[in-house]
């Protein structure tokens, strides 16, 4: 009751509390989950809140490097896709400026080529 009806509503804390509970260890269901959103022709570091609703996802696209500051976007649900790595990697490689994103990268390419073998 005092999640929901107080801490629900500090800023961030929706954010922290996903990445506390990353630190400890995925739980089944897990709410914050990392994904790639497309804008125009490039993709973003995104974490799916909630959704989808009526055809749209509530996704924060942190900043780098610090994921506190960020912003709230609705994306329809055809403009995003699971990253494929842990919000742990996400959140260090926003931290480094883009340093270490092979592994995001990788989940990328490998999502193109199969919309392209699927068209």
């Amino acid at each position: 009751g005092l999640e929901q009806s107080v801490l629900s509503r500090v800023p961030g804390y929706a954010l922290l509390k996903n990445i506390a509970q990353s630190l400890v260890g995925p739980e089944e269901g897990e709410s914050c989950a990392v994904v790639l959103a497309k804008f125009g022709e490039s993709w973003q570091i995104g974490l799916r809140m909630e959704g989808p609703t009526d055809g749209l996802v509530t996704v924060y696209i942190p900043g780098s490097p610090n994921p506190r500051s960020g912003s709230v976007r609705f994306i329809s649900v055809d403009r995003i896709r699971p990253a494929g790595i842990s919000l742990n990697a996400a959140l260090g490689c926003l931290r480094q400026a883009g340093a270490g994103s092979g592994e995001l990268l990788r989940s990328l390419s490998a999502g193109a080529a199969s919309a392209k073998r699927e068209s």
